[in-house]
């Protein structure tokens, strides 16, 4: 740190008074030391300099600070008594909770939290994990998360999105499941099972959602790159319904992945679970989960309520006691489904 310029008369006159202690003259003496002098006390000025800097800089001051905190919380931790913390979750909800997954395993803690809602009890996503994770209950790891394309649909102030999935009945033949969703309120407008997809079978379908909606059609329709959408349906949707098509990329159905969202849905909830006879079997099927999905199933984007009660503000609910209440299993599509209902004891 320190300059040879600047340390180097301070050891000169050291060596001189000590190998020439009687020979130095008083002169030579006085402006030797008058000189050394004045570069030491530069050289001690720079040394307390480099201290004050050192110890009075901001990460000696931080490292004091943060030590006394540690000690504080420590201190504390040990002397201090807990807070109780929140309540316990009863047992009955923890009953209830894996009944509900018994019943219906495809639920994850984010369904059952919703379901519990619905009943007026409040039990977050990460309680109903835990609970689950510590009866034997391991939840999936989370996959991929595409990025959304809100930023791109906010243009339109509705959008509805159309697909198709494919099945196959005890015969082998293969059913094609069509379906319409409103992406904003998340109901499943025209659900419809055929066996023979034409475009006077499509047509129909556009029709019967317009009667379903009373002529309230959206602003654009989502669609992908299959073989029966062609250039025939974009000109049908602009001309007779007055509805901009938006084709996805090739290869990239996440684009409509809401509606693929709702497709998934219904088949690991109720195709994937029964094997489907014909196609009427399939249509019942399928009619009987659309009233299901608007009027009972919750969904997040909701806050927790169905398509038909997403204008309701949900009530906050509150713990009731078990023996007032009564928790009623309720059968659904056929029985496939089994949702909960709260009733007076």
């Amino acid at each position: 740190r320190y300059s040879k310029k600047t340390a180097y008369p301070y050891i000169h006159f050291v060596l001189c008074w000590r190998q020439n202690r009687g020979k130095m003259s008083f002169h030579s003496f006085k402006c030797r030391c008058r000189w050394s002098v004045k570069y030491c006390l530069k050289t001690i000025l720079e040394l307390f300099v480099d201290l004050a800097r050192h110890f009075l800089s901001a990460y000696p001051v931080l490292l004091i600070m943060g030590a006394w905190r540690r000690l504080r919380r420590r201190l504390r931790s040990i002397w201090l008594p807990k807070s109780k913390g929140r309540p316990p979750i009863p047992e009955f909800l923890v009953t209830l909770i894996l009944e509900m997954k018994r019943e219906n395993q495809s639920w994850g803690g984010q369904r059952i939290s919703d379901e519990l809602r619905y009943l007026g009890y409040k039990v977050s996503k990460r309680s109903v994990l835990r609970i689950l994770q510590e009866n034997g209950y391991n939840p999936p790891k989370k996959k991929f998360d595409p990025p959304g394309w809100k930023a791109l649909w906010d243009v339109y102030s509705r959008i509805w999105g159309i697909d198709f999935i494919c099945v196959y009945d005890l015969a082998g033949t293969q059913l094609f499941i069509f379906n319409i969703l409103d992406w904003g309120t998340r109901k499943l407008i025209v659900c419809d099972v055929t066996s023979n997809p034409t475009a006077l079978w499509l047509q129909q379908q556009l029709r019967n959602a317009s009667i379903e909606t009373c002529d309230n059609f959206p602003c654009a329709l989502v669609r992908d790159n299959d073989a029966i959408f062609g250039k025939w349906l974009d000109h049908l949707l602009k001309t007779e319904f007055h509805v901009d098509p938006i084709p996805i990329q090739v290869r990239s159905p996440w684009q409509n992945g809401r509606t693929e969202r709702v497709q998934k849905s219904e088949k690991y909830e109720i195709l994937n679970r029964i094997p489907i006879i014909d196609e009427s079997h399939c249509r019942d099927l399928i009619f009987a989960y659309r009233d299901y999905y608007n009027s009972r199933r919750p969904h997040q984007e909701l806050g927790g309520c169905s398509p038909n009660d997403r204008d309701q503000k949900p009530s906050h609910p509150v713990f009731l006691d078990p023996t007032e209440r009564k928790i009623k299993k309720m059968p659904a599509v056929m029985g496939l489904i089994t949702f909960f209902e709260s009733q007076a004891a």
